[in-house]
């Protein structure tokens, strides 16, 4: 297995990334590879190194691994984000997509592949899931560590203006003043204090049925539904996805609820892994070697259908 440093031109910047080539003999039998991309403020190399060591590991098994830095992040050139929050808005609106369509297409071409699975952590899985059935005829499938299907204006109280983001009090009374008037709120709080007094228990009881019936079939107040409309298209195109989680943690509980609430045609196409007591950044108790095991499984088992062409609608 070799790394070497590659550059992608766009209209705008150019990118720098790292490419992981099997050694000689397997390369040349390689017609799927992986990429991914920046979760955010981090390199390329991931979190803990997640994203070096999951190319290195696909490397070592005969698949071509690539990592890119998007726009102003890691090496490539640009202006630098001010702050996560006006990144995530920015990659949920869509500003990388153009980028990442230019990066696939000139690692298909440069290293004669016909296809990629793309993937990453956090805003970068949102940013694969984007760009999935826009060219599926180059995307084999999603690879996505703990994605978040919130709208982070919603959930961090900015408003989008232009292509800033400005926190406003005023936003976060407006928003604190629905999620008062919101029967499913009022009910969750009257079940988290089910302990503060023996009267409350069966009422919480109530509480946790109605919830789980009135949501079991919805979407959350909060989705951020362009992005789930692109991860839908995506397996109307029949691209299996991948998703691996910190089991039982925040965005574990929402990606299920959105899972119920979407109503798949096709459920074999999604694949989800609960990693136990991991983080959000996958880096503890030894989650990021249980989540490359997991992608490796997932991609082998895969290989045969990832080869399929899918013809866009």
């Amino acid at each position: 297995m070799t790394r070497s440093i590659f550059t992608v031109s766009t209209t705008d910047c150019v990118l720098v990334g790292t490419r992981h080539l099997p050694r000689i003999g397997l390369a040349e039998r390689a017609h799927v590879g992986l990429l991914m991309v920046n979760a955010g403020p981090a390199p390329r190399a991931g979190n803990g190194d997640l994203s070096a060591r999951l190319c290195d590991r696909c490397a070592d098994s005969g698949v071509p691994g690539f990592r890119i830095d998007f726009q102003g992040l890691g090496d490539s050139s640009g202006k630098s984000w001010a702050a996560i929050e006006e990144y995530w808005i920015a990659s949920q609106g869509g500003t990388n997509d153009a980028q990442l369509m230019t990066v696939i297409e000139h690692i298909c071409i440069e290293n004669g592949l016909e296809r990629l699975y793309v993937g990453g952590l956090c805003a970068g899985a949102i940013c694969a899931v984007r760009i999935a059935a826009k060219q599926s005829d180059r995307v084999a499938g999603l690879v996505l560590f703990e994605p978040d299907f919130r709208d982070v204006a919603i959930v961090t109280g900015c408003a989008r203006m232009g292509d800033s983001v400005a926190s406003t009090r005023n936003h976060r009374i407006v928003r604190r003043l629905k999620r008062m008037q919101d029967f499913d709120h009022v009910l969750a709080r009257v079940a988290s204090r089910s302990d503060a007094h023996f009267l409350l228990k069966p009422v919480a009881r109530l509480a946790h049925r109605w919830i789980a019936r009135r949501s079991a079939r919805r979407l959350p107040a909060d989705a951020h539904l362009d992005s789930i409309t692109a991860w839908m298209r995506s397996m109307e195109l029949h691209q299996r996805t991948l998703v691996v989680l910190a089991g039982g943690a925040e965005n574990d509980m929402y990606f299920q609820r959105v899972l119920r609430a979407v109503d798949l045609q096709e459920p074999g196409l999604v694949e989800r892994v609960a990693i136990p007591r991991a983080n959000h950044l996958l880096t503890s108790d030894g989650a990021i070697e249980r989540a490359i095991d997991a992608v490796m499984t997932w991609m082998q088992s895969t290989a045969r259908s990832s080869l399929v062409r899918t013809n866009s609608h």
